[in-house]
């Protein structure tokens, strides 16, 4: 029986033994195995001898190519633009002349004409220049 149990493997004697319930197996080398099965032989005789198959007399060889290596390429990261808010257009304002107003109410337009020719106030108050500025349909 030492012989038949002998000619099995490690793994095969474990899992026999798992399969027969017997505790306490697992740190056991082959020669305690075979002694643990041996005093438990009703349960192990089912097992048969193994015919190991012999070895070839000639070793072949295999030729193993490794593949080169192949460097990965580093990606580098595009960077990431900042979302920009649109800008508000810049409008030029245009200067307007300083607007006088009459006691009316009303914006007199020979002042306005006055503050863009830049002439002086007392020109306006002269009674013939009102005249010449009234002439023109201003």
């Amino acid at each position: 029986m030492e012989q038949v149990l002998l000619s099995h493997s490690v793994k095969t004697l474990k899992s026999e033994i798992s399969k027969a319930n017997i505790k306490g197996y697992s740190k056991m080398k082959k020669p305690e195995l075979v002694k643990l099965m041996i005093q438990h032989e009703d349960r192990f005789k089912h097992i048969e001898y193994v015919v190991k198959p012999s070895k070839p007399t000639v070793k072949t060889t295999k030729t193993v190519v490794k593949p080169t290596p192949v460097k990965p390429t580093p990606v580098k990261p595009t960077p990431i633009k900042p979302i920009e808010k649109p800008s508000k257009p810049v409008v030029k304002k245009r200067k307007q002349p300083k607007r006088t107003e009459t006691k009316g109410g009303r914006t007199d337009e020979t002042s306005l004409l006055l503050n863009k020719l830049k002439m002086p106030k007392e020109i306006f108050n002269d009674p013939e220049f009102r005249n010449v500025l009234k002439n023109l349909d201003i």
